[in-house]
């Protein structure tokens, strides 16, 4: 259903495409070599801005250092790798030029939604309380560094929907899709063990979020709408509902503060956050399931009398 579909026919023009085995190998020296070139840009940033003190400049300091250098390097290396070793189009990652910005705005309006249900949700199951839930964007100096941190949100999102469901998809689909989905699923989510509070559950959401992740981007046939989705669900979960971000600290502060999560961490996700509750497996379980039928409805409509 899906070996005609542009995001896995797109390399095929490709003048080298690694062999199968491979593929994991060389993605992870690619992600290496992209984090490891951003320690020199990190050094001269952390001296340029030695003196910067305050809320605004801080939070513009630590997204640059610890969200769009990293990432935006990682970018970096893959979009070098495809056009000089495979010698084929960006372009042919997922990105194709027609109906961008309103195919990027469907995904990031898509994650608003699901994580707005998440925390509907979690308010009815008393994982979170009306009466502890606060809203601090009264002042402008809260709205600004909200809205310093989403470039690095958009940059940190894309990368990883590159990385994952772009050309390792890619590559590891050269024989059977299903390959590339179930491997790009599984890669994902171990690329966050090292995350604080990961637990089965929330490493089964990663796996979760992988495949939601790939069916999207076969829905859609490029990787835009994904990219927006996958930014705006991590900026939204901290920098606007205040919600730690797969166990990570919040950066540039939030819009809203929910109080502290009560019940079973089987609700509340623990330490790592909402992706570990099973109110999230519910919602990606549900969304996969809407874009396989989306896509099925779509590449077979109803014939006519």
């Amino acid at each position: 259903m899906y070996q005609n579909n542009p995001m896995v026919t797109a390399p095929r023009a490709s003048h080298f495409r690694p062999p199968a085995p491979l593929t994991p190998l060389i993605f992870l020296v690619l992600f290496a070599i992209g984090e490891f070139s951003a320690i020199p840009l990190d050094i001269v940033w952390e001296k340029f801005t030695s003196a910067w003190h305050g809320p605004l400049l801080m939070t513009l300091k630590y997204t640059v250092s610890n969200l769009v250098l990293p990432f935006g390097m990682c970018i970096a290396i893959i979009f070098l790798w495809v056009k000089f070793i495979e010698r084929r189009p960006i372009r042919s990652l997922g990105f194709p030029k027609q109906t961008v910005l309103t195919t990027y705005l469907r995904g990031f309006g898509f994650a608003i939604l699901l994580m707005s249900l998440y925390v509907v949700f979690a308010l009815i199951l008393g994982v979170y309380s009306l009466d502890h839930f606060r809203f601090n964007g009264f002042s402008f100096m809260v709205w600004l560094p909200v809205l310093i941190t989403l470039p690095g949100w958009m940059l940190q999102g894309a990368s990883e929907e590159i990385l994952t469901r772009g050309w390792f998809f890619q590559a590891a689909s050269k024989k059977h899709v299903l390959t590339g989905i179930i491997l790009s699923s599984t890669l994902f989510a171990m690329l966050h063990l090292a995350n604080n509070g990961i637990t089965w559950l929330s490493w089964c959401n990663l796996v979760l979020y992988g495949l939601f992740a790939v069916f999207y981007a076969l829905k859609t046939e490029n990787l835009w709408a994904v990219c927006g989705f996958h930014s705006a669900w991590n900026w939204v979960q901290g920098n606007i509902f205040g919600i730690a971000v797969s166990g990570n600290d919040l950066l540039g502060g939030s819009l809203m503060s929910p109080g502290a999560a009560k019940g079973p961490d089987l609700l509340t996700g623990g330490a790592f956050g909402a992706e570990g509750s099973l109110i999230v497996s519910g919602l990606l379980i549900v969304s996969i399931i809407w874009v396989i039928i989306r896509k099925n409805a779509v590449s077979h409509p109803p014939t006519g009398a």
